[in-house]
């Protein structure tokens, strides 16, 4: 009987210069979907009701700027470390995943925060 184990396959060093290229995309990425997100808000029926006859205007559920500038400002700092991490740290693999992982949900969180305009 034979029994083969299926593992993950391990970052080589190979694929590192491909985490810094996803955080590269990924950064780029964020001008075309923030665009998106603010036309899905100008297009919404409450923004309608609100510009039209100012109903509705205020939702205190909605995220402000503050709170969008500092998932941009964690979003920017992890694209950072996923770039500036040099390739002969400790702990590349790790800290470049992590920074990925980071920046990845920081601009979708900013995204988010958008869209809870609508």
């Amino acid at each position: 009987m034979k029994t083969t184990t299926e593992s993950t396959p391990a970052l080589t060093a190979e694929s590192l210069p491909r985490l810094r290229t996803g955080a590269v995309i990924s950064a780029f990425l964020l001008i075309p979907g923030t665009i998106l997100a603010g036309l899905a808000v100008l297009s919404s029926e409450r923004f309608s009701a609100c510009f039209e006859n100012s109903a509705n205007c205020t939702d205190h559920g909605a995220a402000t700027g503050t709170q969008m500038l500092w998932a941009l400002v964690l979003a920017g700092l992890a694209f950072v470390l996923v770039i500036a991490t040099p390739d002969r740290a400790r702990r590349v693999k790790e800290l470049r995943v992590t920074g990925l992982c980071v920046q990845l949900a920081a601009e979708f969180g900013f995204l988010s925060m958008i869209l809870s305009h609508a």
